[in-house]
């Protein structure tokens, strides 16, 4: 229970934190004479597409992200149109992180990259993109994007071709 302790105050009370104390600074103004909300600021939260597809091997993991999804997507309903906030969701990206994980990556940093991890440099330049267009939600690349979408209409069957996929 340590390392879960651990993954989900790394995870999710390491965006809630800074958060608080930015909400004040971010915090738009109604302009009386226009009525619309001014000057508002813009948080970009990096969550995981684990956090939108619970993956075996990753619930701790994926724990921690989908209470990072579900604690800015509550907080974008509450705050309405006085920050904007996008949560970015890549799939998994190629660095030497996993290699330091607290629980046991299933794949290393060198196998990632011969499977379907994006590289840190795409990963920075979609998530400036999705910034830069105020999405709310980005998950990315495409096919897991699709994957997430289809699941709704397909449980069974996205999940055993994303566990056939992932386990190749």
């Amino acid at each position: 229970m340590a390392k879960f302790r651990q993954v989900v105050d790394t995870n999710l009370y390491g965006c809630v934190y800074p958060t608080k104390y930015a909400l004040k600074h971010l915090k738009g103004k109604v302009n009386p004479a226009t009525k619309k909300v001014e000057g508002k600021g813009h948080i970009v939260v990096l969550s995981s597409y684990s956090g939108e597809f619970g993956l075996w091997y990753r619930s701790c993991y994926s724990a921690s992200k989908f209470a990072v999804n579900g604690f800015f997507e509550s907080l974008r309903m509450e705050l309405g149109d006085k920050i904007d906030i996008t949560i970015v969701a890549p799939i998994t990206v190629q660095t030497e992180f996993r290699n330091y994980s607290l629980i046991k990556p299933t794949q290393s940093a060198e196998e990632a990259k011969e499977g379907s991890a994006i590289t840190a440099e795409e990963a920075v330049d979609q998530i400036i993109e999705a910034a830069d267009r105020r999405l709310t939600k980005f998950i990315f690349p495409f096919k897991p994007y699709l994957a997430v979408h289809l699941r709704h209409l397909a449980p069974a069957t996205i999940e055993k071709i994303v566990k056939n996929k992932a386990s190749m």
